[in-house]
């Protein structure tokens, strides 16, 4: 498979950028009402894996070892919030 063209990998990196930082939105929501959900949240952790997948089956993404290692402290967090 050929390597996508930088100005997609950019636009998807920088896309996965602000998903992170929404679910990060959702979840401090989450912690600090009693009344909100984490349905939104849980759709957001699908679509950002879903991103991450589609990452690591394209050739060319460099940048996807760094954005998995910003992920996984949102991760960690999301799975302590639903074991709960």
């Amino acid at each position: 498979m050929s390597e996508l063209p930088l100005y997609v990998r950019m636009a998807v990196a920088k896309g996965v950028i602000q998903m992170m930082r929404q679910f990060e939105i959702e979840l401090d929501e989450y912690e600090s009402s009693s009344s909100h959900s984490l349905d939104y949240a849980k759709d957001q952790f699908t679509e950002i894996v879903g991103v991450f997948d589609y990452m690591r089956t394209h050739q060319g993404f460099h940048s996807y070892d760094r954005l998995l290692g910003m992920f996984e402290p949102l991760y960690k967090r999301y799975l302590a919030l639903t074991e709960n």
